[in-house]
């Protein structure tokens, strides 16, 4: 049985993993007694493609991408010219079979 209530212990914590494989987008997580969502029960979260979240971790210029991160390497793949250099190429995103490789300008 799937149950969307834990009781928890004073003081203890819980961790929430889950493998979400064909959504992205934002919902809220809350705990359904008023009094403890008042008290800071309840957050937003945010699930992200496996490409997003690698580019997120990486540091600027390419962490500007990450919103646009589909977009900016479907640009990039096969796209070999004089001003950009292989990095790595790794599937970065394994939704639905893709296979990406990142690219970085001179």
């Amino acid at each position: 049985m799937i149950r969307d209530t834990l009781f928890v212990k004073t003081s203890y914590q819980v961790i929430l993993r889950t493998e979400c494989e064909d959504f992205t987008g934002e919902f809220v997580m809350h705990c359904h007694i008023l009094e403890h969502e008042d008290r800071g029960m309840m957050q937003n979260v945010e699930i992200v493609s496996p490409t997003t979240a690698f580019l997120r971790q990486m540091a600027t210029p390419v962490k500007l991408a990450s919103s646009k991160a589909e977009q900016w390497f479907a640009q990039l793949v096969g796209a070999k010219s004089a001003n950009a250099q292989e990095v790595f190429a790794s599937s970065l995103c394994t939704a639905k079979g893709a296979s990406v490789q990142a690219f970085t300008t001179r």
